[in-house]
């Protein structure tokens, strides 16, 4: 049996919500390059893992972030546009965050802007859960992560 016309329209948007996190992860990881050159020469707080190791779990939680997305748009929920403009805000704040740390060394700048992102994030998957649970907890990573980035960010900043 063929795919039909929508089958096939839902394998480009979970295609596009796939790729659109991690090319903004890309994009700011890109645009922050110089500064990645420095963060060996930074003091940091005890925990901190080896650099590669962020480029793995980064790409693991942009997936996930990705496969919430499409959930939630697939789902026909009359709620969706608001978590949806949630989702959106955190992208946003998420891929601003790299050129703020690594691209300018704005250490403490970049710690308040993490908490705002922490905070994006909680309401992001309270508003999820509310739809879809299991998508709620595919991003209880994220925020765990996200949480640890903020003690690496202020162990920096005190540290630096």
């Amino acid at each position: 049996m063929g795919k039909t016309k929508d089958s096939k329209k839902f394998d480009l948007i979970l295609v596009l919500c796939l790729l659109i996190p991690l090319a903004i992860g890309g994009a700011s990881a890109f645009v922050s390059l110089d500064g990645f050159k420095t963060f060996g020469d930074l003091k940091k707080p005890p925990f901190t893992p080896e650099g590669w190791m962020f480029i793995v779990v980064w790409s693991v939680l942009y997936l996930l972030m990705g496969a919430v997305c499409y959930m939630i748009v697939k789902d026909k929920v009359h709620k969706r546009a608001g978590v949806l403009t949630i989702y959106v805000l955190q992208l946003i704040f998420n891929g601003i965050w790299c050129p703020l740390f690594f691209g300018q060394g704005w250490y403490w700048i970049s710690a308040v802007w993490l908490i705002v992102l922490v905070g994006l994030i909680a309401i992001l998957v309270m508003m999820v859960w509310r739809i879809r649970k299991g998508a709620a907890l595919l991003l209880l990573p994220y925020l765990i992560w996200s949480v640890f980035s903020l003690y690496l960010n202020i162990g920096m900043a005190t540290l630096n």
